[in-house]
């Protein structure tokens, strides 16, 4: 039996709550990880961290928190560092569809909302994580990586979406911060990719394919002829965060069947 592929490593995964997010943090927890769940949805986070406890040995946290607010990025990762350890695994998974409107019924306050949980948000988080790993990097030498970041950007950041611009936006903008810290990596040595979901089974998709007809017959445009599980998300987050991928860095991973390749 293979030893786990994480052990002793510490992950920070925001939007842990529920969905794709519980599904990556189990799956890191399955491989040794200590996990900390940063979510506002405090009653989803209980949760997961009752899953982790149940089924894995491992310490694990969870830590309430707005990541949209710089403060709360900073006070989230103080937490992480003084129940778990310092934080090598960043997986920016936190994100929210908005409201489903076509441009021209856009309020602003809509827009702010998508935006700053995506995108600023990811940034702060990033920025955290980054600022971090640099300052206990002293006496490292050569140009080992330090640390790992995924950003969950999606196949709506690629290719736009209906009735989505905003969070289209806000996934593409993903993608433009995944390719500028994959460059930055001689300064921080933090290899950072992106997963792109496509038609996930999620309570988002099902959410959304109330308002949006296409979804309802979304698999007739998917290769594979089915939606794609949570799990599957995962295992290319577990993918990205091992050495198994060791030198990928500034790749946008498809998880989408084939749609839209």
């Amino acid at each position: 039996m293979d030893p786990p592929k994480l052990l002793g490593k510490v992950a920070v995964v925001t939007g842990g709550a529920g969905g794709i997010g519980r599904a990556i943090c189990k799956k890191l927890a399955k491989e040794g990880a200590s996990i900390a769940i940063v979510d506002i949805d405090k009653e989803g986070m209980d949760r997961t961290l009752e899953d982790l406890s149940t089924a894995y040995d491992n310490v694990h946290c969870a830590v309430e928190a707005d990541i949209s607010r710089s403060e709360d990025v900073e006070n989230a990762f103080k937490i992480v560092t003084s129940r778990l350890g310092t934080c090598t695994i960043l997986v920016n998974n936190a994100g929210t569809e908005g409201v489903p409107e076509l441009l021209g019924d856009l309020e602003e306050t809509h827009i702010d909302i998508v935006l700053n949980i995506n995108l600023k948000g990811a940034i702060l988080m990033s920025n955290e994580f980054v600022k971090r790993l640099k300052s206990c990097r002293q006496g490292d030498t050569g140009n080992e990586t330090r640390g790992c970041l995924v950003n969950m950007s999606s196949m709506a950041g690629k290719i736009g979406s209906t009735h989505g611009s905003v969070y289209s936006a806000s996934k593409a903008g993903l993608m433009g911060l995944t390719k500028s810290l994959a460059l930055e990596f001689p300064y921080s040595r933090i290899r950072c990719n992106a997963i792109l979901p496509g038609a996930i089974d999620t309570s988002m998709l099902t959410r959304l394919g109330q308002t949006i007809p296409i979804l309802k017959s979304i698999t007739g445009l998917i290769p594979q002829q089915r939606i794609g599980t949570a799990d599957e998300v995962a295992n290319a987050c577990l993918y990205l965060v091992t050495d198994s991928s060791s030198y990928v860095n500034g790749a946008m991973i498809e998880v989408a069947g084939g749609y839209a390749s």
